[in-house]
Protein backbone atom coordinates (compact mmCIF):
# COMPACT_ATOMS: atom_id res chain seq x y z
CA UNK A 1 0.00 0.00 0.00
CA UNK A 2 2.84 2.38 0.87
CA UNK A 3 4.48 1.72 -2.53
CA UNK A 4 1.23 2.65 -4.33
CA UNK A 5 1.03 5.92 -2.40
CA UNK A 6 4.66 6.78 -3.25
CA UNK A 7 4.12 5.97 -6.94
CA UNK A 8 0.97 8.06 -6.96
CA UNK A 9 2.90 11.06 -5.61
CA UNK A 10 5.69 10.58 -8.17
CA UNK A 11 3.37 10.38 -11.16
CA UNK A 12 0.53 12.67 -10.16
CA UNK A 13 2.06 15.05 -7.60
CA UNK A 14 0.71 15.91 -4.21
CA UNK A 15 -2.64 17.68 -3.77
CA UNK A 16 -0.76 20.83 -2.66
CA UNK A 17 1.19 20.86 -5.93
CA UNK A 18 -1.93 20.30 -7.96
CA UNK A 19 -4.02 23.14 -6.64
CA UNK A 20 -1.90 25.42 -4.46
CA UNK A 21 -3.04 28.35 -2.41
CA UNK A 22 -2.34 32.07 -2.42
CA UNK A 23 -0.56 31.86 0.98
CA UNK A 24 3.01 32.02 -0.46
CA UNK A 25 2.15 35.37 -2.10
CA UNK A 26 0.72 37.06 1.01
CA UNK A 27 2.23 40.05 2.78
CA UNK A 28 3.82 43.39 2.04
CA UNK A 29 6.41 43.53 -0.75
CA UNK A 30 8.55 46.31 -2.22
CA UNK A 31 11.04 46.55 -5.04
CA UNK A 32 12.04 47.95 -8.40
CA UNK A 33 10.13 47.58 -11.64
CA UNK A 34 11.03 47.96 -15.27
CA UNK A 35 8.24 49.09 -17.58
CA UNK A 36 8.96 48.92 -21.29
CA UNK A 37 6.72 51.50 -22.93
CA UNK A 38 8.21 50.96 -26.40
CA UNK A 39 11.29 49.13 -27.66
CA UNK A 40 13.40 52.23 -26.93
CA UNK A 41 11.64 53.68 -23.85
CA UNK A 42 12.02 51.90 -20.49
CA UNK A 43 10.72 53.39 -17.24
CA UNK A 44 12.18 52.38 -13.87
CA UNK A 45 9.65 52.50 -11.04
CA UNK A 46 9.57 51.76 -7.31
CA UNK A 47 6.71 49.42 -6.37
CA UNK A 48 4.94 48.22 -3.27
CA UNK A 49 2.38 45.44 -3.14
CA UNK A 50 0.06 44.63 -0.26
CA UNK A 51 -1.34 41.12 -0.79
CA UNK A 52 -4.10 40.07 1.60
CA UNK A 53 -4.92 36.35 1.59
CA UNK A 54 -8.06 34.78 3.06
CA UNK A 55 -7.75 32.39 6.01
CA UNK A 56 -7.88 29.20 3.92
CA UNK A 57 -5.65 30.56 1.13
CA UNK A 58 -8.31 30.36 -1.60
CA UNK A 59 -8.81 34.14 -2.05
CA UNK A 60 -6.42 37.06 -2.43
CA UNK A 61 -6.65 40.83 -2.86
CA UNK A 62 -3.70 42.79 -4.23
CA UNK A 63 -2.97 46.50 -4.15
CA UNK A 64 0.09 47.19 -6.32
CA UNK A 65 1.42 50.76 -6.54
CA UNK A 66 4.37 51.79 -8.70
CA UNK A 67 5.76 55.27 -9.38
CA UNK A 68 8.90 57.17 -10.24
CA UNK A 69 10.16 60.75 -9.94
CA UNK A 70 9.25 61.59 -13.55
CA UNK A 71 5.56 60.98 -12.83
CA UNK A 72 5.04 57.54 -14.36
CA UNK A 73 2.76 55.43 -12.20
CA UNK A 74 0.57 52.33 -11.96
CA UNK A 75 -2.09 51.65 -9.35
CA UNK A 76 -3.55 48.15 -9.66
CA UNK A 77 -6.25 46.55 -7.53
CA UNK A 78 -7.05 42.87 -8.10
CA UNK A 79 -9.15 40.22 -6.40
CA UNK A 80 -8.82 36.47 -7.10
CA UNK A 81 -10.37 33.24 -5.94
CA UNK A 82 -9.15 29.74 -6.68
CA UNK A 83 -10.83 26.38 -6.86
CA UNK A 84 -8.80 23.23 -7.52
CA UNK A 85 -5.91 25.19 -9.00
CA UNK A 86 -8.03 27.34 -11.35
CA UNK A 87 -8.21 31.06 -10.61
CA UNK A 88 -10.69 33.74 -11.60
CA UNK A 89 -11.25 37.31 -10.59
CA UNK A 90 -11.14 40.94 -11.57
CA UNK A 91 -8.55 43.72 -11.80
CA UNK A 92 -8.51 47.47 -12.20
CA UNK A 93 -5.68 49.85 -13.12
CA UNK A 94 -6.71 53.20 -11.67
CA UNK A 95 -4.14 55.50 -13.33
CA UNK A 96 -5.23 54.55 -16.86
CA UNK A 97 -8.81 53.61 -15.88
CA UNK A 98 -8.73 50.09 -17.35
CA UNK A 99 -10.50 47.12 -15.76
CA UNK A 100 -11.33 43.55 -16.65
CA UNK A 101 -11.23 39.90 -15.75
CA UNK A 102 -8.51 37.41 -14.96
CA UNK A 103 -8.40 33.64 -15.35
CA UNK A 104 -5.66 31.06 -15.15
CA UNK A 105 -3.99 28.52 -12.92
CA UNK A 106 -2.24 28.43 -9.55
CA UNK A 107 0.22 26.10 -7.92
CA UNK A 108 2.49 26.54 -4.90
CA UNK A 109 5.20 28.23 -6.98
CA UNK A 110 3.34 30.43 -9.47
CA UNK A 111 0.16 32.06 -10.64
CA UNK A 112 -0.10 32.05 -14.45
CA UNK A 113 -3.05 33.87 -15.98
CA UNK A 114 -4.57 35.92 -18.74
CA UNK A 115 -5.91 39.39 -17.94
CA UNK A 116 -8.39 40.97 -20.29
CA UNK A 117 -10.55 44.02 -20.85
CA UNK A 118 -12.23 45.44 -23.95
CA UNK A 119 -9.05 47.36 -24.93
CA UNK A 120 -6.24 45.35 -23.34
CA UNK A 121 -5.14 41.76 -22.80
CA UNK A 122 -1.93 40.31 -21.40
CA UNK A 123 -0.29 37.24 -19.90
CA UNK A 124 0.66 37.64 -16.25
CA UNK A 125 2.84 35.51 -14.04
CA UNK A 126 3.42 35.88 -10.32
CA UNK A 127 6.26 33.73 -8.98
CA UNK A 128 7.60 33.32 -5.44
CA UNK A 129 11.32 32.53 -5.20
CA UNK A 130 12.39 32.41 -1.56
CA UNK A 131 12.02 35.96 -0.21
CA UNK A 132 11.48 37.38 -3.70
CA UNK A 133 8.22 37.90 -5.57
CA UNK A 134 8.33 38.50 -9.33
CA UNK A 135 5.37 39.86 -11.28
CA UNK A 136 5.61 39.91 -15.07
CA UNK A 137 2.99 41.30 -17.46
CA UNK A 138 3.33 40.91 -21.24
CA UNK A 139 0.60 42.27 -23.54
CA UNK A 140 -0.72 39.73 -26.04
CA UNK A 141 -0.87 42.44 -28.70
CA UNK A 142 0.98 45.72 -29.12
CA UNK A 143 4.22 46.68 -27.45
CA UNK A 144 5.54 46.99 -23.96
CA UNK A 145 6.02 44.79 -20.97
CA UNK A 146 6.20 45.22 -17.20
CA UNK A 147 8.29 43.30 -14.72
CA UNK A 148 8.82 43.90 -11.01
CA UNK A 149 10.85 41.94 -8.48
CA UNK A 150 10.07 42.67 -4.84
CA UNK A 151 11.35 41.49 -1.48
CA UNK A 152 9.28 40.89 1.63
Amino acid sequence: MRLIAVLGLLFFGSPAQAQGTFIPFSGYWSGTASGEVTASVVEKLHCTSNNAVGANGSAMKIILRCANKSGASLHIHAAFTQTVGKISGSWEERTYQVAGGISGSLNDAALIAQVSSPNFSARISVRRMGKLLNISLVPTSGTGRFSVTMIQ
